[in-house]
């Protein structure tokens, strides 16, 4: 039906959303050209695809005997309506009224701007904005079915009256609102009564079928149950549940977005909520490989110098061969010539092999080069924009609300078990002694040596709102010179002392280069722990007395885990 799913009550025709829209703007333009003019029923009814309309967004044609749909597009409409949506932010204020910029750009007393003056009205472009972004294309993309046959972005979606939320509790009463017809307060009484009578009119068999055929629907669209396992030996079904928009008749194809943010940066705001699985998404996206879309710049600039170099080997042989062939001639019809012009026209054919054989050797040997240049960079390439992305943010790809801190569980394992941990070997230079300093640093010791006022935290708390900073080469050759002098007490008044430090325990190996100080945001800790350690609550089998032995070995690592990451641990 190449998404006409609505019919005119006037003219009975089936339209799109899409070309409800084309309409919509059809008419902001006439009537910024005409305002006095009315609209008749054929001009109505043929929209954007007037006689002096040449606002075509595409053609859709059918062939019956090929079976195939063609469509060719208007570039020249999509470029203007990439200019028109990429200046939105700039051509409207906070209330919706039209900037100073585009006041000078379209004035109102301005010759021949009757035309563009609709371009001024908000709501006419906040719908050239949806229709840009935000607006499934009926015909998708080939991206939109890489898990089944059904559009990943579940759309065309059926019109609702309200919001609500869909998983398999809530599953039942999910159908009956989407199936529920929106409301229309425009329907004639004759149209609501022949509803009416084509529902009396089903039969008893209608309705078994249709009772079966519900049934079949409820159980394809049931969603995986997942068994969550409580620490108190409870367990649960739950599912994922999404949150299904309001949505009104011919937003069946509209993504979920946000308008303010659409207002403000111009671009498309794609909104999903309610899926825990989210987190995994985003982690997944944020370490997803893109060489293949950055590096195809890349590669296209690398083939088309492989076919010049290719063609000129070509033209290069062609030419060696053709010249063979004029000194055969050559050679055939100067045989009976003198010795000495013999030996001359030798001279000039060896000299003119040489330059061939120094042509085709550069040609091979930068072949060669570029060969070696490609396969080293194929796999390091960075697109312009991501390029930016990483310098303006850190070298990150995404920004979230709080940052993030490895928590080095293994490490502090390691530590309490009297095992070998990694650590940073560090040295600074002690005037006490006179030598060099080498000391490990290792946040083990720096949540175990930590100061008497935090004893009270556990390693999640203490990682998640403290850090430790060093001591500026100055400010340890005071306290240095201080502790030599016998004057234990130090004034702090540098500008080092902007915030409270803390000074480590007694047994830290680094405390008199070192400190601890409170993050000005907390952080997100990253647990970092060997593998298998924290196995599924499920394989605890809590409330079972006689545990096997595998059982008491995930229980006797989970415990442990758990106890050095949320247990205040003391030296």
């Amino acid at each position: 039906i190449n998404g006409k799913f609505m019919n005119c009550k006037e003219c009975r025709k089936a339209y799109s959303p899409r070309q409800c829209m084309e309409m919509a703007i059809a008419h902001w333009r006439r009537n910024a050209t005409h305002p006095q003019m009315k609209e008749g029923e054929e001009e109505l009814q043929q929209g954007m695809k007037g006689e002096n309309n040449d606002y075509d967004d595409e053609e859709e044609t059918y062939t019956a005997s090929k079976k195939k749909y063609t469509r060719r597009e208007n570039m020249e409409q999509k470029v203007w309506l990439d200019r028109i949506t990429i200046r939105h932010p700039y051509d409207f204020d906070e209330e919706g009224m039209p900037s100073e910029a585009l006041k000078a750009e379209i004035p109102d007393d301005g010759p021949n701007n009757a035309d563009i003056a609709w371009l001024k009205e908000m709501q006419a472009r906040s719908t050239l904005l949806h229709y840009r972004f935000d607006e499934h294309d009926d015909w998708h993309r080939a991206t939109c079915f890489r898990n089944d046959c059904e559009c990943r972005a579940k759309l065309p979606m059926m019109a609702s009256n309200t919001t609500f939320i869909h998983d398999n509790d809530t599953l039942p009463d999910t159908l009956n609102q989407m199936q529920q017809p929106t409301t229309n307060n425009n329907l004639d009484n004759e149209e609501q009564q022949q509803q009416n009578d084509s529902t009396s009119r089903s039969n008893a068999g209608d309705s078994e079928d249709a009772h079966d055929e519900q049934e079949d629907h409820l159980t394809s669209k049931q969603i995986r149950n997942v068994r969550w396992n409580y620490l108190d030996g409870t367990t649960k079904l739950k599912s994922q549940y999404a949150v299904i928009p309001k949505r009104g008749i011919g937003s069946q194809f509209l993504n979920a977005h946000n308008i303010a943010m659409s207002s403000i940066l111009g671009c498309n705001t794609n909104v999903t909520i309610g899926d825990a699985s989210h987190t995994y998404y985003c982690t997944l996206y944020k370490s997803k490989d893109t060489q293949a879309e950055d590096k195809e710049a890349l590669l296209r600039v690398h083939g088309s110098f492989g076919r010049r170099i290719m063609r000129r080997k070509i033209l290069l042989q062609q030419q060696q061969q053709q010249a063979a062939e004029e000194r055969e001639q050559q050679r055939k019809s100067q045989q009976e010539q003198e010795q000495d012009g013999n030996e001359q026209a030798s001279e000039s054919d060896c000299d003119d092999n040489g330059a061939d054989d120094k042509d085709e050797c550069h040609a091979e040997g930068l072949g060669r080069v570029m060969t070696g240049v490609n396969a080293l960079l194929s796999r390091n390439v960075v697109s312009p924009t991501m390029a930016h992305l990483l310098i303006s943010q850190g070298g990150t790809r995404f920004t979230y609300s709080h940052g993030e801190e490895n928590l080095l569980v293994t490490q502090l394992e390691d530590y309490l078990e009297g095992r070998e941990c990694n650590f940073i070997l560090r040295k600074n230079y002690n005037k006490i002694e006179k030598r060099v300093e080498r000391w490990p640093d290792s946040t083990a010791y720096d949540y175990v040596f930590r100061p008497r006022e935090l004893q009270r935290l556990c390693y999640y708390e203490y990682m998640m709102k403290y850090k430790k900073g060093f001591k500026t080469f100055k400010r340890i050759n005071r306290e240095q010179d201080l502790e030599i002098s016998g004057n234990a007490d130090c004034d702090d008044n540098d500008e080092e002392e902007s915030s409270i430090q803390f000074e480590f325990q007694d047994g830290h190996p680094g405390k008199r280069y070192a400190f601890l100080t409170k993050r000005k945001f907390p952080v997100i800790p990253t647990i970092m722990m060997r593998n298998g350690r924290l196995c599924d609550v499920e394989l605890l089998e809590i409330g079972n007395s006689s545990p096997s032995f595998n059982t008491a070995r995930y229980r006797e690592n989970y415990a442990k885990q758990a106890l050095m990451m949320f247990f205040p641990i003391t030296a």
